[in-house]
């Protein structure tokens, strides 16, 4: 009975490692896959706005007012950040909150799973 129980202590020890691997070897690839997104998504917004600011330098026939008009539309796009930051913070909170369960909520369920009941 012992060497029973030393066995599926084992068996459940080495599972645990293996979802934990995967975890792992997920969470890596997402992070992976957020910098070589995040990578190619920077450099298409700078030439797209190099491309944006000389085609509106051509416009107004002065190369610094369309770079000037592009870098003003970034800083302008920063202060609205900036002012609306707890504005938009409340709502990704509501956004997420949707998504992700409370913890005391996921401590219950996991707690009441593992529970036996007593007779």
């Amino acid at each position: 009975m012992f060497d029973s129980l030393i066995k599926y202590l084992e068996i459940n020890i080495e599972l645990i490692k293996l979802d934990i691997k995967e975890m792992v070897a997920k969470m890596i690839m997402d992070v992976i896959k957020l910098v070589v997104v995040g990578f190619l998504s920077s450099m298409a917004l700078i030439f797209l706005s190099i491309a944006l600011g000389l085609w509106l330098g051509e416009m107004t026939g002065s190369m610094i007012q369309g770079l000037g008009i592009v870098g003003s539309l970034y800083l302008l796009s920063a202060v609205v950040f900036v002012v609306a930051r707890k504005k938009m913070r409340v709502v990704f909170e509501r956004v997420v909150s949707k998504y992700i369960p409370d913890n005391q909520w996921l401590i219950n369920e996991l707690t009441q799973e593992h529970e036996k009941p007593e007779h």
